[in-house]
């Protein structure tokens, strides 16, 4: 059982789970829906596969610089609109190639690239065109990420110059399995399939509804961590993050369904752990392994140019943290 103690929230943290996957520290791939398979393979042996992941249709229209940290703004991530449009503040070519490719926990992790890659931060502004808008109102968070994503990638090849490759890689990871007992969540109904993105529901509900996530969703506030019909596969990015987890963290609980849960966390310094109270509290425990991952080599990249078209919509400075975090072992 890890024995660092959490991290003690300064500010009010809302957490995106269930359909848009956050992330902690580089991106580094959480919990999936399927146990991963146990490692078969030596990690120095691995083997290269062909890229099953095209790159889509370009955006209508998209604008990179460097992100600038000067301007006030204090967010990070990656975000969806209503509207089509695609907003990324402050985020590193590591960052966006795991949204890309894998994007939801568990489902890879990124290694290699220049250095740069994974230290200088961009800022995006994309938006997606008429005819990739087809009945967009009616799609849930997870399906308008999976729309854009091959657009993300048509936008990484063209302006970044990336190449990649794939290989299976013996990782350690943390597995999130059922402590003896059971879990002690409440099962729930799935969120709304065509709900307003999640990032937006957190942001107006936030004030109005203090002790509650809204459904999909995850808040930590003070000394409670709360979630409403989130799946277990979401809860690893902050499960790693308080924990202070130097590994990946996935679910092999084999429970797909949705919960509701709140936990009340002890910063003692002589008190628990913060994986200790996860498992006291919610019936989760976490257990070292080593499992076969799917891996993003990073073959080369090249700065973006920096003169794409304009668009007159900011950065939005209340972003939703989307995807710092657990992808890199």
């Amino acid at each position: 059982m890890p024995a660092r103690k959490p991290n003690h929230p300064q500010t009010r943290s809302l957490l995106l789970a269930a359909v848009i996957a956050i992330a902690a520290p580089i991106l580094s791939g959480h919990a999936s829906l399927q146990p991963p398979q146990q490692a078969t393979q030596k990690a120095d042996t691995p083997e290269p596969q062909a890229e099953t992941d095209p790159a889509g249709p370009p955006f209508e229209v998209a604008t990179i610089r460097p992100a600038n940290r000067d301007d006030g703004h204090q967010s990070f991530g990656i975000q969806i609109t209503a509207s089509g449009g695609f907003n990324v503040s402050a985020t590193t070519l590591n960052s966006l190639v795991w949204y890309a490719y894998a994007g939801m926990p568990g489902e890879g992790r990124v290694d290699g690239g220049p250095p740069w890659a994974n230290t200088e931060n961009f800022d995006i502004n994309a938006k997606i065109d008429d005819a990739s808008m087809a009945g967009w109102d009616k799609l849930s968070d997870r399906e308008r990420r999976d729309r854009v994503k091959p657009m993300v990638r048509a936008l990484l090849v063209e302006r970044f110059h990336l190449k990649l490759r794939t290989e299976m890689r013996e990782t350690k990871v943390y597995a999130v399995v059922q402590a003896k007992g059971g879990i002690k969540m409440k099962p729930a109904d799935a969120p709304p399939a065509n709900a307003e993105p999640l990032q937006d529901r957190l942001r107006a509900e936030r004030d109005k509804m203090p002790d509650k996530a809204p459904p999909g969703g995850m808040m930590m506030t003070g000394d409670m961590w709360r979630g409403t019909a989130v799946q277990i596969s979401s809860m690893g990015g902050q499960i790693a993050a308080s924990s202070r987890l130097d590994s990946i963290v996935v679910d092999q609980t084999g429970l797909p369904g949705y919960y509701d849960f709140s936990m009340k966390v002890s910063y003692d310094k002589d008190g628990p752990t913060f994986a200790e109270q996860v498992e006291d509290q919610l019936g989760l425990k976490l257990v070292p392994k080593k499992i076969q991952m799917k891996t993003y080599v990073i073959e080369s990249a090249e700065k973006p140019s920096l003169d794409g078209a304009e668009l007159t919509q900011p950065v939005p400075q209340n972003l939703m943290v989307s995807n710092r975090g657990n992808n890199r072992a």
